[in-house]
């Protein structure tokens, strides 16, 4: 490269020459003892990850970098280390194992210490191979010649010079004047951009993506392979490729359609399915299980699109153009293999059908949220319901369900007694299930549901009953057949039958079949005010009623008054469909004003004895002493004296 010369990109580049008599060499020379090993090995690094588009910086403890990829639509990690691979201290063992569902490629340097070549990478590669199966490819690149070590000797300098603070600079061209100074740095610039494009083209030759310049890349290297795969079964081979990360992503392919052969090739394989994606399929083959024909129409847009990949390639029901189809035909793959991991599973978990799928040969590789459709499509066709610690609960979202969950055979009512329990429950409990189809899943969590709702109704109710029979012993009234206790009572012998009813199917079809004296929606509210209206009746002023039920009793308006608020609050009890708590309280109201209304007035108070006395003998002393005493005794209050001398 000759610095004075720039070449400017683009279909008609323009070539610029800069004449100049600077010496810019004298800097390079400055930074001579910047260029070593080490900064050789992080420059290359940084320029290789940079080509496999990985982030230079995100190593872990064991300076493994990953990149994410998407393979046949489905989102794949590969780890990629650098190291020299003949050195143990730099490369140890366990640097060679990847993370379990992953593939890790491992990046030799193109050069070594002086008195090693190729030929110790490769004996190490061998010795690797003996040591067990890894999902690993080994990266051997072609060494560098001598006139290819000194462009990257350059480009290091070059590189420390310009890419660090900008006191480098100053400090390294200050003997020079500040116009060769400029001068100076402009041509250090240029030669920086072709040396850096230099190497990154001789990097491609040493990774075998190009035809080695024999002149640039030793001959002695070019006998061995470029990749070793230290796992049986994949072998690789280097694909056409335009440059490093074209080839990088080719090869990670590859490994995975060696490991997983039978993954689904969703299309287009670029573009994710995600787990939304999945959930919607889910949404579709649950539609479809409880539908009598196993057909259901899709909806137009993304989720026609959606199902229409992912149903047919994971053979998980099938698309038409315009409808979806699940039952024992399209699901005919995974049902055998399925029923057969269920036969063989006592209990059936989502851990042992899990772990079924993940052991099929040849391998499918699929992602947990694949996985768990399979799993839920299954257990839709097979009625199976959802139990986790022994309750009933909803399917989990896909890829997050637990190995210890279990899925039990569960029984299906007729789907009219299913959609008359469900309106039922909804009435009397306000519990709309989420999913509404008639499934095993949905049938147990609605049956766990209802006998929740109903063991609270029963000891809710239990205290309401016992203080409406206080309050109707208090009033002298006797309940009605379809007054608030007898309603109460009704519920909470309902609710009590619901409560003990074994099996699901049973209990559905008593709370589809539930009776009571008054609508559902009267009892709901019975049931959802019982705890406050029974703390109301205990908190009544139920003294105050001693005064009025013989006030009942007399003739008269004021009769007529004690009989209509003791009406009022006979009806505030016993009618349902009321809110007791407010009737008792404005009840308690009219009944305190009524008290305090019909209170007797209280006689007027007599006159307490009082005198004044002169004493002008000494008999007269025993007369006022007489009298005194008895005010004391009559009034038991003090008596005060005053008296003087004249």
């Amino acid at each position: 490269d000759v610095p004075e010369i720039t070449v400017s990109e683009g279909a008609n580049p323009v070539i610029r020459v800069q004449l100049a008599d600077v010496d810019y060499q004298s800097i390079l020379d400055r930074v001579r003892a910047e260029d070593n090993s080490g900064r050789r090995k992080v420059l290359l690094r940084t320029l290789i990850h940079k080509a496999l588009g990985v982030n230079s910086g995100q190593e872990d403890l064991g300076g493994a970098a990953s990149r994410t990829l998407i393979w046949r639509g489905s989102r794949r990690e590969v780890d990629i280390v650098f190291g020299n691979v003949r050195d143990a201290a730099s490369l140890p063992e366990q640097s060679f194992d990847n993370r379990p569902g992953t593939w890790r490629v491992v990046v030799d340097y193109p050069f070594d210490e002086d008195g090693f070549t190729s030929a110790d990478d490769v004996s190490r590669v061998d010795r690797l191979l003996t040591t067990g199966d890894r999902h690993t490819v080994v990266w051997l690149p072609r060494f560098f010649t001598p006139a290819a070590m000194d462009d990257l000797a350059l480009l290091v300098k070059l590189d420390w010079l310009f890419t660090g603070s900008g006191d480098r600079w100053t400090e390294n061209s200050d003997h020079l004047s500040a116009t060769d100074r400029a001068q100076a740095r402009g041509i250090l610039e240029n030669l920086l951009g072709g040396t850096r494009l230099s190497v990154e083209n001789l990097l491609k030759q040493a990774y075998g993506i190009e035809p080695p310049d024999p002149k640039r890349i030793a001959a002695e290297s070019t006998r061995f392979d470029v990749l070793t795969s230290l796992s049986r079964d994949f072998q690789p081979q280097l694909p056409p490729a335009a440059g490093l990360d074209d080839a990088f992503v080719a090869i990670v392919e590859s490994a995975y359609t060696a490991t997983y052969p039978k993954h689904p090739e969703f299309d287009p394989g670029g573009e994710e399915v995600t787990a939304r994606n999945f959930e919607t399929v889910r949404e579709y083959v649950e539609k479809a299980a409880t539908h009598r024909d196993g057909r259901v129409p899709t909806n137009p847009g993304n989720d026609r699109k959606v199902v229409r990949r992912v149903a047919g390639p994971l053979q998980v029901g099938r698309a038409t153009e315009d409808h979806f189809l699940f039952g024992e035909d399209t699901f005919a793959y995974w049902a055998g293999e399925l029923d057969r991991a269920a036969r063989a599973a006592d209990p059936v978990t989502v851990g042992a059908l899990q772990a079924h799928i993940d052991g099929l040969t040849p391998a499918w590789g699929l992602r947990p949220e694949a996985r768990d459709l399979v799993i839920s499509a299954w257990a839709l066709l097979r009625k199976r319901a959802w139990f986790e610690a022994g309750a009933a609960i909803t399917p989990p979202a896909l890829g997050r369900m637990r190995p210890n969950i279990e899925l039990r055979a569960e029984e299906l009512p007729d789907p009219a007694v299913w959609d008359d329990a469900r309106a039922n429950a909804a009435k009397l409990f306000g519990y709309t299930i989420a999913r509404t189809y008639l499934t095993g899943a949905n049938v147990a969590e609605f049956a766990g549901q209802v006998r929740t709702r109903a063991t609270e109704t029963v000891n809710d109710l239990a205290q309401l009953i016992d203080e409406l029979d206080r309050a109707h012993g208090r009033l002298g009234a006797d309940p009605g057949p379809d007054d608030r206790l007898a309603v109460a009572r009704a519920l909470h012998s309902a609710a009590g039958r619901l409560q003990n009813t074994a099996g699901n199917v049973a209990l559905i079809t008593a709370m589809a079949g539930l009776s009571l004296p008054v609508a559902l929606e009267t009892a709901a509210q019975i049931r959802a005010d019982a705890t406050r209206d029974s703390r109301a009746l205990r908190n009544f002023k139920w003294q105050l009623t001693e005064a009025l039920a013989p006030a009942t009793e007399q003739p008269g308006d004021d009769g007529d008054k004690a009989r209509a608020l003791a009406r009022r609050l006979q009806e505030s009890v016993a009618i349902p469909g009321r809110a007791l708590s407010d009737e008792l309280a404005a009840a308690e109201n009219a009944l305190v004003a009524w008290v305090v209304e019909n209170k007797p007035a209280e006689p007027p108070t007599p006159p307490r004895p009082s005198g004044k006395k002169v004493l002008t003998s000494a008999e007269d002393i025993a007369s006022l002493t007489a009298a005194l005493k008895d005010a004391i005794t009559d009034e038991h209050k003090t008596v005060h004296v005053h008296w003087w001398v004249q």
